[in-house]
């Protein structure tokens, strides 16, 4: 699978823990990708997670992995996001996001 397509899953699954955890906005400032093993795209199941490490003010650094069907580590990611306050994430239309528990 292309490198980019995997960067973005790490990227996507990292915002959508700023959205649903930390229940706001942002957007990334960094982002590290290592390759550790190939994955095909006849790949049949992907597991990506992702969570938070550190904040410091209004930055957020996120680590996150993929791992293929047989739950070995293929890639490692962390993303820096930089998060909105409440009203700018409310002017680019972010409002709440329910969360489960």
């Amino acid at each position: 699978m292309h490198g980019g397509i995997l960067s973005t899953l790490i990227d996507e699954v990292c915002g959508w823990v700023v959205t649903r955890k930390l229940q706001t906005s942002g957007y990334t400032v960094q982002l590290n990708v290592k390759f550790k093993k190939a994955i095909p795209t006849t790949e049949s199941e992907l597991t990506i997670r992702a969570k938070v490490s550190k904040q410091v003010r209004n930055l957020v650094y996120i680590n996150a992995e993929i791992a293929n069907s047989k739950g070995e580590l293929c890639n490692e990611g962390e993303a820096i996001y930089f998060l909105m306050n409440q009203e700018k994430a409310k002017e680019m239309g972010f409002i709440y996001c329910d969360v489960e528990e």
